[in-house]
């Protein structure tokens, strides 16, 4: 996998474990100095450029899917695309699961040369440690089925969910 993509794919993961902790409950609109400290952490982060490449990425998947529409056509459908579109959705997500002290905390951290490097080394770290989790779960598996088939016990093969396009 393209390193760019993976450091995307990380980032984007981070962003979303860190939107998804409990919150504190916050139903109200960010107001205008919580939306730009909010804005100010998307971009010290890297989260926000990051949506940029999305959005990128995106019109250009699109364009090869649909290789025969003009480039009048794509040029209409391009602010749709943009990526302030993602990063306004995205503030009040944030301002649901932080407070403005925390965010405050938090683009103060990463300005630090631990939080630069946590921005950095992350991404390699988690995709290190899926791949440990997969053969830690390879390994650890195939054990455990061995010793309860030696044990004379009945392990079946696992069911699979049907294929979201598949029919019944």
């Amino acid at each position: 996998m393209n390193t760019r993509i993976a450091h995307l794919l990380v980032t984007m993961t981070i962003a979303a474990t860190a939107v998804s902790m409990p919150a504190v409950a916050r139903a109200e609109t960010p107001t205008a100095a919580e939306k730009a400290q909010i804005l100010e952490l998307l971009e010290v982060t890297g989260i926000k450029q990051l949506m940029g490449e999305m959005s990128g990425m995106m019109l250009s998947q699109l364009q090869t899917m649909a290789a025969d529409v003009p480039d009048s056509k794509w040029d209409e459908l391009k602010p749709r695309i943009a990526p302030s579109n993602l990063i306004d959705m995205s503030i009040p997500v944030y301002a649901r699961h932080f407070t403005s002290a925390e965010v405050k905390e938090l683009v103060a951290f990463y300005r630090t040369p631990l939080g630069q490097k946590t921005i950095n080394a992350m991404p390699a770290a988690i995709k290190e440690s899926m791949t440990v989790s997969q053969q830690w779960g390879r390994e650890t598996g195939n054990s455990i089925i061995e010793e309860l088939k030696g044990e004379g016990y009945e392990v079946k093969a696992p069911s699979r969910p049907p294929h979201p396009g598949a029919r019944p």
